[in-house]
């Protein structure tokens, strides 16, 4: 069986990553995207799409939302297994969630429990997100039942997997090693970069989400999983209208990869005396949007004791950030020149370049 597996699209006509973005931007580009895959699925003649978790963004369905939804499944001839992921979930048990929109479609199958089923001699077996310390122990059990090649598809969080990083205070649902021996492949939803660890893989995101998703090397871009259910094969396909989002100093902007710039938003970070230059810089490379944000060093306070500035962006909020700016950096240059960068880069349309 050939499957195309994608995961994390976040469903959701907001854009917050860009001040002064239109709002409707996201969701036309998610709308793109996901004709894409489903046109791939078709031509590459996969049986299944698999949905790994947070197709939408909310537990609740706005307008937006629920047009795109209608548009792609009215008349749906494609079978596809959703997971149900936790920015889905209204309570604990997720009785009550978004995905529940999509139950009268056709050929939609909603996984809000786990599950499984046969694919040839392979078992897959589908894990929605959870919180629950008896549901992951329910999880390991089924795994130690089934006989033959299995393949677990979730929408979780994995610690102890080798060479994947994570922040140390995150605890997660559910031990790698518990599961690594039981299983002969994982692709996992819920964390949004494309990566790959001995049997697991991160499925990443079908479409670019935020800058917390930086697709440096090793991580790859958002895209979707072709996987062979008999030979254990799979690759990645990268997603051609999927926005890119990065980070750069500002003294790196040169070396920015310009054949993608039509898609890429950018975030960077420059000191205060820089702004001029980088915003020329900017506004001639005709990126999709940028945001600017100041760089932290440090300064010392009335005792002479070191103190690191804090990171702010700039378009957030411009009256919040002109208070805090000059707050922090008062004693160093003039309010008057900071009014002026708040002024001329936040409050003016110089904030986006490109359409």
């Amino acid at each position: 069986m050939k499957l195309l597996v994608y995961s994390d699209i976040h469903t959701s006509p907001k854009d917050d990553e860009i001040y002064g973005l239109e709002k409707s931007q996201n969701i036309h580009n998610i709308f793109k995207s996901m004709l894409w895959a489903r046109q791939l699925a078709k031509d590459l003649k996969c049986d299944k799409i698999i949905n790994n978790g947070d197709f939408l963004d909310s537990d609740k369905i706005e307008a937006e939302v629920s047009y795109l939804v209608s548009k792609i499944y009215e008349n749906n001839t494609q079978e596809e297994l959703i997971l149900l992921g936790n920015h889905e979930i209204k309570d604990v048990k997720g009785k009550y969630n978004s995905l529940n929109i999509l139950k009268p479609y056709p050929n939609i199958k909603i996984i809000d429990k786990i599950s499984m089923s046969k694919a040839g001699d392979t078992t897959l077996i589908f894990q929605p997100y959870s919180k629950d310390p008896e549901a992951i122990k329910k999880l390991v059990y089924t795994l130690d039942k089934i006989k033959g090649k299995k393949i677990l598809f979730s929408h979780l969080t994995y610690v102890n997997v080798p060479n994947v990083m994570l922040n140390p205070n995150i605890k997660g649902e559910i031990d790698y090693r518990s599961v690594r021996d039981k299983v002969d492949l994982i692709f996992n939803g819920h964390i949004h970069i494309g990566l790959e660890s001995d049997k697991y893989v991160q499925c990443g995101t079908l479409d670019g989400i935020s800058f917390n998703d930086d697709y440096k090397s090793p991580y790859h871009k958002p895209g979707v999983i072709i996987l062979d259910t008999d030979t254990l094969k799979w690759e990645r396909i990268e997603n051609p209208y999927a926005i890119l989002y990065k980070k750069v100093k500002w003294d790196k902007i040169d070396i920015i990869d310009k054949s993608e710039l039509n898609r890429t938003r950018l975030s960077v970070e420059c000191p205060a005396e820089k702004i001029e230059e980088v915003r020329k810089q900017l506004e001639n490379l005709n990126a999709l949007s940028y945001r600017i944000t100041l760089q932290a060093s440090t300064i010392k306070d009335e005792n002479g004791n070191e103190i690191e500035k804090t990171d702010f962006n700039l378009y957030t909020d411009p009256s919040q950030a002109l208070y805090d700016f000059i707050k922090i950096e008062k004693g160093i240059y003039t309010e008057e020149l900071l009014s002026g960068f708040i002024k001329e880069y936040v409050e003016g349309e110089k904030v986006v370049s490109g359409e």
